[in-house]
């Protein structure tokens, strides 16, 4: 057997032997700090030899020692017994690594020395340090997780964000199960739940959860599940998604909206070629009926007849009017109106078209006034108003109540729109006595497409439209509704000096000529019906169903016809374009141009075309032929 020597050539005990072979660092340190024994392992932890470790002082090695620090821990140790602390080692080669030291202190044949055995917790202090890390993710991650006992769904831990989200503070939460957060929560969907992740692994699914202050929030939930130690938990992490479904909201309402816009061109379309085609036909009825009723004898029967036909005739004209309102294929003519007269007519067509248990009364007295307006516009106002009001008289019946009264405003007075100047109005008063609004409606009620109806009841554009009308006009709205007490609209319209324009009436002498005119329309019955007229006055009259057979007709005349009158739209060649070919062959030709659309060319694009008046269809007699004289008196 080897016996090993020690320092000195001492001979070493069985005790010594096994401390020497020992895989922890041990240290024999005098009181004065001088390392007076090591081991083979404090060698290969420092670096440094055994021969030169004995020749320094724990001062040298241990970053945290000092004198007085050294003789702390001493005074420590008699007290307490051993003492185990923290401190950073230096090794040879400069670097330095966390220790953590066990010292106690003995004595031996009446010396005292410190015993410390070393150990080095580099691997340890790193996995603590990725432990916090890991904490301080999960703490502070941006979406809200929680660890859930897969068992009873109890929480057991959650991060800070679960709290911001919630309201509650993580002890609250942790003291909670799955269903005190999810109302929407139950063991059926608990066992849904697994069975998805069973089969599918981890997965998103969307529910709400309960903020503590009772709001309810939607959230995206992205459920995952773990085993740690023969226990089982699910893993979810959930996302706050009430940004995300208001976004989703407003895009279905943009696309929605957009759908419905193109819906409203596409009818407007078809509606203003359907008022276009409806002028065509009642230029016909209107022109004969007015030739026929000249031709009778007056107060025959046969004369008062046709006197209706008129009549009719031209609530036809005025309804095609509105037509063309609806596909915006008009233009705002503002003159003055007796909004009486319009709110009258359309009572009328309210009293055979509401239910028996909708009553309407009204006191709409005459001459109150004129406003200066679009007759068409407010006949949609009034219409948009009582609309609204008889919706919400639906269900039970009731009273639509209609009033008009002349307001004079001496102060600025304040409406929905702000204020009102004071001047002399009418007050427009449209009452129910339906369910009312709230005060979240009246805020948003003015507000396009905004509507409380169910779809396909409404499109939320009437009171919009309304309100553009009146502020339009100058004037101001006021509301008055509660919840099951009625809404009451009253609309202030400015009144107007103006007198409305007389027109001119229809019977007396026409005015005659023996001119040559070249008439264009592709409706057969207004070609006869403007020859007929026009050779009755004493013109010579061509006509022509299209562009080009006109064209080519001038062609082959020149000069011969000194007014040309023809329709806007045509098969091939417009009517406008028309004018265009015909002034560079006859320069000095007269044009009229007549059209059943009330958006017309801008004025520069007529007068480059040489078009010297244009006609709204449908033409009536005393208007072709008035105009007919003025354009040929007109000629240079």
């Amino acid at each position: 057997m080897t016996v090993q020597k020690g320092v000195g050539n001492q001979p070493l005990n069985l005790h010594q032997i096994c401390l020497d072979e020992a895989s922890v660092a041990a240290y024999r340190i005098g009181l004065d700090g001088r390392l007076l024994e090591t081991n083979k392992a404090a060698s290969e932890q420092t670096g440094y030899s055994r021969e030169e470790l004995s020749s320094m002082s724990i001062f040298d090695i241990d970053k945290g020692a000092s004198p007085e620090r050294f003789e702390e821990i001493g005074r420590m140790i008699r007290e307490k017994g051993a003492l185990k602390f923290t401190s950073r080692f230096t090794k040879k080669d400069g670097t330095d690594f966390p220790a953590e030291i066990t010292t106690s202190i003995a004595a031996f044949e009446g010396s005292e020395f410190a015993v410390s055995f070393v150990h080095d917790i580099s691997d340890r202090e790193k996995l603590q340090e990725e432990l916090r890390l890991t904490q301080f993710c999960f703490d502070n991650a941006s979406l809200a997780i929680y660890r859930i006992r897969s068992s009873d769904g109890k929480i057991i831990t959650t991060n800070k964000k679960a709290s911001e989200q919630t309201g509650y503070t993580r002890e609250e939460l942790c003291a909670m199960s799955v269903p005190d957060l999810d109302p929407t929560f139950s063991m059926d969907k608990r066992d849904e739940y697994q069975d998805r992740l069973n089969t599918e692994g981890p997965y998103t699914v969307e529910s709400v959860h309960r903020h503590k202050n009772g709001a309810i929030f939607p959230v995206e939930i992205l459920v995952d599940h773990i085993a740690f130690e023969k226990n089982e938990y699910h893993l979810t992490f959930v996302t706050d998604i009430t940004e995300r479904k208001k976004a989703e909201k407003d895009r279905s309402r943009i696309k929605t909206r957009l759908i419905h816009s193109q819906k409203m061109e596409a009818l407007g379309t078809l509606a203003g070629g359907i008022a276009h085609d409806f002028n065509n036909i009642l230029s016909g009825i209107l022109g004969y009926a007015t030739l026929a009723k000249r031709a009778s004898i007056e107060d025959s029967n046969i004369s008062r007849y046709i006197h209706q036909i008129l009549t009719a005739g031209m609530r036809a004209k005025d309804l095609v009017g509105q037509i063309l309102a609806f596909s915006r294929r008009t233009m705002v003519l503002k003159a003055p109106v007796d909004i009486g007269l319009i709110v009258k007519e359309v009572i009328k067509l309210l009293q055979v078209s509401l239910p028996s248990a909708i009553e309407i009364r009204h006191s709409i007295p005459s001459n109150l006034g004129m406003v200066l307006a679009d007759g068409i516009q407010i006949h949609q106002l009034v219409m948009n108003l009582c609309t609204n009001a008889c919706h919400a008289m639906k269900d039970k019946g009731g009273i639509l109540k209609l009033t008009l009264l002349p307001r004079s405003i001496t102060e600025p007075d304040l409406t929905v729109d702000g204020r009102l100047e004071p001047g002399r109005y009418l007050e427009l008063m449209v009452s129910d006595s339906g369910h009312g609004m709230d005060e979240e409606t009246l805020l948003h009620m003015f507000d396009p497409y905004f509507t409380t109806k169910d779809v396909g009841e409404g499109t939320g554009l009437g009171l919009s439209v309304v309100h553009g009308i009146v502020k339009g006009l100058g004037g101001g709205i006021k509301v008055r509704s509660k919840p099951r007490a009625g809404t009451e609209f009253c609309i202030l319209f400015p009144v107007t000096d103006r007198e409305p324009e007389q027109e001119t009436p229809e019977q007396g002498a026409l005015p005659t000529g023996n001119e040559h005119i070249l008439f264009v329309d592709d409706e057969e019955a207004l070609t006869e019906f403007g020859k007929d007229l026009l050779e009755d006055l004493g013109y010579s009259v061509e006509t022509r169903s299209n562009g080009d057979d006109s064209l080519e007709a001038v062609r082959m005349h020149p000069g011969r016809y000194a007014l040309l009158i023809t329709d806007m739209i045509m098969p091939g060649m417009a009517g406008d374009k028309l004018a265009t070919e015909i002034k560079k062959i006859q320069p000095d030709i007269r044009i009229i141009l007549c059209t059943g659309f009330s958006a017309l060319p801008a004025a520069d694009h007529l007068d480059r075309a040489g078009i010297q008046r244009v006609l709204m269809k449908p033409v009536t007699v005393r208007g072709l032929a008035d105009a007919v004289r003025e354009i040929l008196d007109d000629r240079p």
